[in-house]
């Protein structure tokens, strides 16, 4: 590996100044560059510009990092008048999220990424009774869920890609390629690598509703009983 400036060889001393000594040529030899560095190099996409010349690699890559948010709904409804005093509906609703985001090399690219995915569910069951000319009584009950996940684009990766031990592999909750710093500036998640081994959750909402609207003369006065359950759970997986 060729340098344009000058680079020391931190294992040797020059017995006479006390400083470390120049690589001959200024060339790393082969048999001294980590294959787990140049593996985790070669994740990397090439240079694509000459830089700003302060050195050979500074400010030489232009980010290509795209978000990606997918998103579908749909929603059904079915009305019911059984008579003139009664009348019930029932709505369901379904709707997903995804996106994929903080990959700077490309949505290809399994060194840097966020993937999330949503997953919304919903249904409401209501029924209205006519009392009396002045006097509306209506029921409803209402169910919100959604389920969530998220992981790094290099989760379940194995990190013997990268020429890591099978034992380090063993080690981990879900076998990934670890989060390396250092390699570049900026990364939007502090590194590469796996920086969430993935987690999930979900939440489920129960609404029940009974109220009841009233008219006289030239007043509507609105009384009701209004009751909530709300369900939440999360499990994520340790950081590698």
């Amino acid at each position: 590996m060729l340098f344009r400036s000058q680079v020391n060889d931190p294992l040797s001393i020059n017995p006479a100044t006390g400083n470390r000594t120049l690589f001959p040529n200024n060339v790393i030899p082969q048999s001294r560059i980590s294959p787990i560095g140049t593996a985790l190099l070669n994740l990397l996409p090439p240079p694509d510009n000459a830089g700003d010349g302060a050195n050979t690699d500074s400010n030489n890559y232009v980010k290509r990092e795209q978000q990606n948010d997918k998103f579908s709904g749909y929603t059904w409804r079915v009305d019911q008048n059984w008579n003139n005093s009664n009348h019930s509906y029932v709505n369901l609703r379904y709707n997903t999220w995804n996106e994929l985001s903080y990959d700077p090399f490309g949505p290809q690219n399994i060194f840097n990424g966020i993937y999330q995915k949503r997953v919304n569910y919903g249904a409401t069951a209501d029924h209205s009774i006519v009392l009396s000319p002045t006097l509306l009584l209506d029921l409803r009950y209402n169910l919100t869920r959604w389920d969530g996940s998220s992981y790094s684009s290099s989760a379940g990766v194995s990190p013997s890609t990268v020429g890591l031990p099978t034992g380090f592999a063993a080690l981990q909750q879900l076998p990934s390629i670890p989060e390396i710093t250092g390699i570049v500036s900026g990364a939007e998640n502090g590194g590469l690598g796996t920086a969430q081994a993935g987690s999930i959750g979900n939440d489920t909402s129960h609404d029940f509703n009974v109220a009841i609207s009233q008219t006289h003369r030239n007043h509507s006065f609105r009384y009701g009983i209004w009751r909530s359950e709300e369900h939440t759970s999360e499990l994520q997986s340790l950081r590698h």
